[in-house]
């Protein structure tokens, strides 16, 4: 079982609202898992949206799925609070140990998580960082992560307000016959 939020119907109400899941790839999400990448020398990053039961990854670098079940995904954890999630030893962590990415390809020893978090106020997913050797995330780095997080809030507002233009657009174009 995952653990879930308190606010978990808002919180799925506002990841709704947002409109992100199951879209098409995007350059400046998968900008956001390269510069990730480059930064912390890991070999898996994403950026994912936790859905009802599962994790959608909008970006990812070295992992092959795009959807993971939500009990198996570190980010079911990253979205329970505020700070930036740090698993030093999956091995060692009691929600992590026995995850079958840990026990199992692609054997996840570090896992750290800033998560996204809308106006809303709602943690509706993450920006991640995980490799396959234990690690430390020093402060610098646990700042750079969290602002890789607020990029990709920072995207979802554009994607919005190029929805609503388009609505906007396409409803002056019916009026006007």
């Amino acid at each position: 079982m995952y653990p879930v939020p308190a606010n978990e119907t808002a919180r799925q109400k506002a990841l709704d609202r947002l409109e992100i899941v199951d879209t098409n790839a995007s350059p400046a999400f998968d900008r956001i898992c390269q510069i990730a990448q480059e930064y912390f020398h890991v070999p898996i990053v994403l950026v994912t949206f936790i859905d009802s039961d599962r994790a959608w990854a909008k970006a990812k670098i070295g992992l092959q799925a795009s959807v993971l079940r939500r009990e198996d995904a570190f980010c079911s954890h990253t979205i329970m609070g505020d700070d930036v999630l740090v698993i030093q030893d999956t091995l060692r962590d009691t929600r992590s140990a026995k995850n079958p990415f840990v026990v199992g390809q692609p054997h996840i020893r570090f896992y750290a998580g800033a998560p996204i978090v809308p106006a809303s106020g709602c943690r509706v997913g993450s920006v991640c960082i995980i490799d396959t050797k234990p690690r430390t995330l020093s402060r610098a780095e646990t700042i750079v992560l969290r602002n890789l997080a607020d990029i990709a809030v920072s995207e979802l507002r554009l994607v919005q307000a190029g929805r609503v233009a388009r609505e906007m657009l396409a409803e002056k174009a019916c009026m006007a016959g």
